[in-house]
């Protein structure tokens, strides 16, 4: 999980980095591209992480039903 995190961080840090660098091509289809595919990108990783903590959890509970029923 941290290693998706920082991966999450290095990537959006380098995006919007690259957005200012880019300004003047605002509005092209390239640009216009390149930002949905970073958008998708983004969703993606965030529920990667929604499914790894759901997990998480799932494993803490069922160790403390476990635990409750041993």
């Amino acid at each position: 999980m941290a290693n998706l995190e920082r991966q999450y961080v290095e990537h959006k840090e380098k995006f919007e980095k690259w957005k200012v660098d880019n300004v003047k091509q605002r509005g092209s289809e390239t640009y216009n591209r390149y930002v949905e595919q970073f958008h998708q990108w983004e969703m993606n990783v965030k529920e990667q992480q929604r499914l790894l903590i759901d997990e998480r959890n799932n494993l803490v509970n069922s160790s403390d039903v476990d635990v409750a029923l041993g």
